[in-house]
This record gives C-alpha cells, sequence and structure tokens, in this order.
C-alpha cells in the first residue's frame, strides 16, 4: 500500500481517538495491522503519536478516555519490546485508574549526589555535614535506567561526587535525558569528554546569580567570577561551536535583593555567551538569606520585567528561552515569600484557599531522592521523609501513597498551596505534567 494512503489513515485514527471515537479507530486500527503494510519505524511513530494523545488525556483529567487509548495502545503490544515505552504505558494507565499502589517505575529521577561543595552561598541551607549518596542508592537507580525518561543530578556541587560518571554514562546507555545542576567552576576537560561522549540530551544548568564579580562574590562565597568566565569560554569552545543539538547550557539566578535590579545583565550575559536557556529562581525559604528576601512589591517587579523580557526576546527571534519560578503577588501575602528567620513556620503555614488546579501528577511519576537517603515527588514537597536504601521501599511506601489519595480526594497538602501554587509556570509545569 502506498505510504501516502498509510498516512491518511493514521491519521483518520489519530482524529477518531481525540473525538474520542475509540471503537471506530481500534477497527481501522485492525485493517492497518492486518494489512501488514507499517514498517517498524511507522510502528514507533504510530506509538509515540498515541502516547502523546494519551498524556494529554490523562494531563486534562479525563482518565476514562486515556484508559481506552491505552487499550488502543495495546494493540501493537507484539511490537513493543522496550521497557521504558512499556513502563510510560502502565504509568499512565495506572494513573487514569486513579492507583495509589504503583506497579510501574518512576519516570523522572531528581538526585542529590553529595551535600558537599567548593562555595558557601548566602542562601545555601544544606547542613554543613557532608551527605554522600551510598552505593545502596547508587545501585537502584542503575536499575531503574531502563526506565527513565529524565533525570537530574544536584549537590551540593555533583561533580564532587566519585561516582558521577559511572551514573552519567549508565543513563547514556539507556537515552536518558540528564541534567547536571552544577556551579561550574570545576568543569574541566574531562568532564566535557564525558558530556561530548554521552548519548541523550545533557543539559548543564549554572548557577549564576550576578554578572558582576562584587555581587557574584558576595553571594557565592569562596567563588572566583573570573575562573566561572574562564569555565563558561571552555564550554563554548568544547561543546557549542560544534552545534551540537544534543546538549544545551542553561543559567539558573537565584533572585534576591542583591541581584533584582540585575536582570538586564543577566539576560544580555547569557545571550552573550551562548547560553540557551535561564530559569530564573525564587529564594525559598528566604530567611536563609538574611535580609535578602523580596517584598511583594520587589518580587512582582521582577515578575513583570520577565514576562517583558520573554515577549522582546520572542519578538526579536532570540534563541533563548526564559522561565521562572517566581509568581506574581496579587494579595499581600508577604509571609509565604519574605519569612524572616525566626518565623520558619510562617513560610509552611499561610492559609491560601484549596484550589483543585493543584492537582499534580508528580506524585505518579517522579521522585526526588534527597540527603539522608530522603525520598519524595518534588524537592518542596510535604512528604514524610523516611529514610530508605531501595527507592521501591518509599515509591509504594505510606508517605507517597497518602500524597496520591490526597490528590484524588482533592484535599491538598499544605506544603502544596504555601509553595508550589505561587511559584510560577515552572512548578505549574510540573504539576500539569509531571516533567520539569
Amino acid at each position: 500500500m502506498d505510504i501516502k494512503i498509510v498516512e491518511e489513515r493514521l491519521n483518520e485514527i489519530y482524529k477518531l481517538i481525540k473525538l474520542s471515537l475509540f471503537k471506530e479507530a481500534s477497527e481501522k486500527i485492525d485493517i492497518v495491522i492486518e494489512d501488514n503494510n507499517i514498517n517498524n519505524e511507522q510502528i514507533k511513530k504510530i506509538i509515540n503519536n498515541l502516547l502523546d494523545i494519551l498524556f494529554k488525556f490523562n494531563e486534562d483529567r479525563k482518565h476514562k478516555e486515556a484508559i481506552d487509548t491505552v487499550k488502543v495502545i495495546s494493540k501493537f503490544k507484539d511490537y513493543i519490546k522496550d521497557k521504558k515505552i512499556e513502563n510510560i504505558i502502565l504509568n499512565e494507565l495506572e494513573l487514569a485508574e486513579g492507583k495509589i499502589f504503583l506497579h510501574s517505575k518512576p519516570r523522572s529521577l531528581q538526585v542529590v549526589l553529595t551535600t558537599m561543595c567548593n562555595l558557601d552561598c548566602i542562601m545555601c541551607g544544606l547542613p554543613q555535614a557532608h551527605y554522600v549518596m551510598p552505593d545502596s542508592i547508587k545501585k537502584t537507580i542503575i536499575d531503574y535506567m531502563p526506565y527513565l525518561e529524565s533525570v537530574i543530578w544536584q549537590g551540593g556541587e555533583p561533580l564532587l561526587y566519585k561516582g558521577f560518571k559511572d551514573l552519567f554514562y549508565s543513563a547514556s546507555k539507556h537515552n536518558v535525558e540528564q541534567t547536571v545542576t552544577t556551579n561550574g567552576l570545576l568543569i574541566d576537560n574531562d568532564i566535557l569528554d564525558v558530556i561530548e561522549r554521552t548519548q541523550g540530551t545533557i543539559h548543564l544548568d549554572i548557577s549564576i546569580d550576578a554578572v558582576d564579580k562584587i555581587t557574584y562574590a558576595k553571594i557565592r562565597r569562596k567563588g572566583d567570577f573570573n575562573i566561572l568566565l574562564e569555565k563558561i569560554d571552555l564550554i563554548n569552545k568544547k561543546m557549542l561551536k560544534k552545534s551540537n543539538q544534543n546538549f544545551m547550557l542553561g543559567m539558573q539566578p537565584v533572585i534576591m535583593k542583591s541581584n533584582y535590579k540585575q536582570l538586564d545583565q543577566m539576560i544580555d550575559f547569557a545571550i552573550e555567551k551562548g547560553f540557551s536557556k535561564i530559569l530564573f529562581q525564587r529564594l525559598y525559604p528566604s530567611y536563609l538569606a538574611v535580609n535578602e528576601g523580596l517584598n511583594t512589591d520587589e518580587n512582582n517587579l521582577v515578575v513583570e520585567k520577565i514576562k517583558e523580557y520573554k515577549e522582546k526576546l520572542e519578538r526579536q527571534q532570540k534563541l533563548i528561552n526564559i522561565d521562572s519560578n517566581l509568581e506574581y503577588i496579587k494579595d499581600n501575602l508577604n509571609e509565604s515569600f519574605v519569612c524572616n528567620k525566626n518565623a520558619e513556620d510562617n513560610c509552611n503555614n499561610i492559609n491560601i484557599e484549596q484550589n483543585n488546579n493543584l492537582f499534580c501528577l508528580a506524585p505518579w511519576k517522579r521522585m526526588f531522592i534527597g540527603r539522608e537517603k530522603i525520598v519524595m515527588p518534588v524537592c518542596h514537597c510535604d512528604v514524610d521523609g523516611i529514610k530508605v536504601d531501595n527507592i521501591d521501599d518509599i515509591w509504594n511506601g505510606k508517605g507517597m501513597i497518602d500524597f496520591r489519595k490526597h490528590m484524588l480526594e482533592g484535599t491538598i497538602p499544605n506544603q502544596c498551596n504555601t509553595f508550589c501554587k505561587t511559584s510560577g509556570d515552572c512548578f505549574e509545569r510540573i504539576r500539569r505534567t509531571g516533567k520539569c
């Protein structure tokens, strides 16, 4: 059969599914399969297109339609040999069915490899005691690699973790998208060689809170801005100038009183130095950096300026993406943003009206593995901080099951209100899709 005719039939099937006409779609798929006129590449494309439809149904909480879409996808079960795809389908089905005990594996991990760091940043809340992820957790993460879509490596400074290369190569072997969040000062040719040899998309996100020597040194104590510039030049020379489509350089400033007036300079710096994205991060909780928390007016000014710059750069067709987890404050809820160091409880007890829009897919899809083996859906979630040696012990442990149950019942945990609801597009995307 002509390829064009096959494509037309498939497009008609996709339309039928989007219209929830699953019986008609199934009948047409049976005809396509029986005709035996589709090759493996076409089948892979069909399955990916059906998965995109499935994701959208679950994101819109159209769970019956999601279940019916899984039934359609199952017609291609003899062609699906990839553990990752099998896990995705099972995971989406369990989400649609409202399961709180999951047989599917996490699809995304965010991992604190160590709290050791070569800097002493004024806003860092990590303890002085040096945590290093134990080998038992490392082994479990490697066992999960065939099922993972993405992983974020962070610290402390993740490049100080001795097993970093092992984990990086393991993720590459299974084509897992990787993000490394680093201060950038330890990057060298050896690390860039490791990145260059890996498969899959690599995001190298550098924490840069100022683009002048004085402010940088004030915020990132023990840091050297000149060395940072040298490292960025090295990255440009080795990676960016080779037009590596699978490598993206990101910049992550934490916004506070010392730097919130420097947004213009930060964006200009990022464009000049070849960064493809900037994530402006909210200082949370702000009592960690004394007198650095933004008040309501300052916060709103930052949010407005970021919006203006995004629109301006889109008009100019600049190839840089600007994102933020700062949100406009409509009411004078300063305590939820500007908690002083003697009022930590204020950060977790602001009374914000419950909102079903906070329904979050993260507890079904992702895991944060923090210091001392503490595991949660996302790093700011208020879930029982149970210390474990095996991720399976908490993936279906009481804390995660209760969190999923709360989501299904609409009784949103308090931490969702005080942080996630007030944290801009980045966390809204996590809630809606389970992806960062």
